[in-house]
């Protein structure tokens, strides 16, 4: 069975208030394959899902919310609800995930820049330095000198 503009458009309205396709599916009574396979494979079909995917991101968020709030629930039943939303958005979307980059850049975000010299002109140097004939050279800049007046600095 292949999904019609409207079964795309209902599957998307579903998923951007936080459904799960598996459910959104079984509701259609759509099987789930033919369904992901049809949003996969129209390029705008995919883009409207997407969109709508992260509109879904915001919506098991703010569910959250609501979950933490309802007094009638148990302590233990509403953190297990809001971890499970929480872990599923971290998998699913960067902007909820804990991963932190720790990618190394360059001034202005460039690359970064690597000096090379051979070991002949390191070992020159270190004799130098360690005969009092050179300073070795600074790797990192002065700290600034901060200037004190009076309490201010307090």
């Amino acid at each position: 069975m292949a999904l019609t503009p409207k079964n795309i458009e209902d599957i998307c309205g579903k998923i951007a208030n936080g459904q799960s396709l598996r459910a959104i599916c079984r509701e259609l009574g759509i099987a789930e394959a033919t369904a992901r396979y049809a949003l996969k494979r129209t390029p705008e079909a995919f883009a409207q899902f997407a969109r709508a995917r992260e509109l879904g991101f915001d919506a098991l968020a703010e569910e959250c919310l609501e979950i933490s709030d309802m007094k009638e629930l148990d302590p233990a039943d509403r953190r297990v609800r809001i971890e499970t939303r929480l872990k599923l958005l971290g998998k699913w979307s960067q902007r909820y995930g804990d991963k932190v980059d720790h990618t190394l850049t360059g001034p202005d975000g460039g690359p970064v820049q690597i000096a090379h010299a051979s070991v002949t002109d390191l070992a020159r140097a270190v004799r130098e330095i360690a005969a009092g004939r050179a300073q070795p050279i600074a790797l990192t800049p002065e700290p600034k000198q901060i200037e004190r007046k009076g309490d201010d600095l307090l």
